[in-house]
């Protein structure tokens, strides 16, 4: 449904710029305020942020008759990047408008109709509707990553920032969560499927939150906790070798002493032997 939007919303826009009988595409484009350029990249945004790209591009006022000011239009993905005022003022009546038009003002231009068309009741979504669809939906996460077989969660967060420009980042419960996967069938693939992966690996109720800087992802690990460490005889329950009392370093030194003198003894007593034994053969 995304890029039908999208290429009905650049088909319209080529159709205004290629219908020269049309009489509201000439009066626009007669006007040389109206050729001045905006970028709007956005899905639905508010009629009155188009309205004031539009006043910083032109140096004119635009709004709405007041017989149709409650209109809100759900203007669907908006892909315009560095296109004329004139040719975005010339779709903007067709969206739920009985007879839109643009009215020329004193001080720019007033879009007004007949009436505001009924909306149309909300399909109902499908049953089958991929998990990832609100993902799918942001036309930042179409930016395609390159990745290694085995990555690390970091390096995904940091591949997605770097790809897309905007902040990933784990939830608080999530900061030691690090699954296992194997991306050998996927070294190419769009932000929006990796986010997507990530989600549903060794993770419960996985989903990313939208943030004011980029996306958050939430829920709970189902990594396996690696076992505590056994302590062995030599270890204490902090994990450190023993510590010895002041008795038991006496005890000890006193035998290491001990030792010393009895080897001491033991090889003078040998060295005497031997001198003993010399003087026996001399005589």
């Amino acid at each position: 449904m995304q890029p039908l939007r999208t290429i009905t919303s650049a088909a319209v826009v080529l159709l205004s710029l290629y219908q020269p009988g049309s009489a509201q595409v000439q009066k626009l484009r007669s006007d040389p305020k109206l050729h001045g350029k905006v970028t709007i990249v956005e899905l639905n945004p508010e009629l009155t942020a188009v309205f004031e790209k539009f006043e910083l591009a032109t140096g004119l006022k635009f709004n709405l008759n007041e017989s149709i000011s409650t209109h809100r239009p759900k203007l669907g993905s908006f892909q315009f990047p560095n296109t004329r005022v004139w040719a975005i003022m010339d779709l903007l009546p067709k969206f739920g408008l009985e007879e839109g038009r643009w009215e020329k003002t004193a001080e720019g231009y007033r879009l007004t109709a007949k009436s505001i068309l009924p909306e149309r009741p909300a399909s109902k979504p499908k049953a089958d509707a991929p998990k990832d669809l609100y993902l799918r939906m942001d036309p930042r996460l179409r930016a395609k990553l390159l990745l290694q077989k085995q990555p690390t969660l970091r390096t995904i967060l940091r591949q997605l920032g770097e790809a897309t420009g905007l902040r990933f980042v784990l939830a608080e419960n999530l900061q030691r969560h690090e699954p296992w996967w194997d991306m050998s069938n996927l070294r190419e693939a769009p932000a929006w499927m990796v986010m997507g992966l990530a989600a549903e690996t060794q993770l419960r109720d996985g989903r990313w939150e939208k943030t004011d800087q980029g996306y958050r992802l939430t829920g709970i690990s189902n990594v396996p906790k690696a076992p505590p460490k056994a302590i062995t005889a030599t270890e204490n329950v902090t994990g450190q070798l023993p510590v010895a009392s002041p008795i038991t370093a006496w005890l000890l030194w006193g035998l290491i002493c001990m030792t010393c003198v009895c080897a001491g003894v033991a090889v003078y007593r040998h060295w005497k032997h031997i001198v003993q034994r010399r003087k026996e053969s001399k005589t």
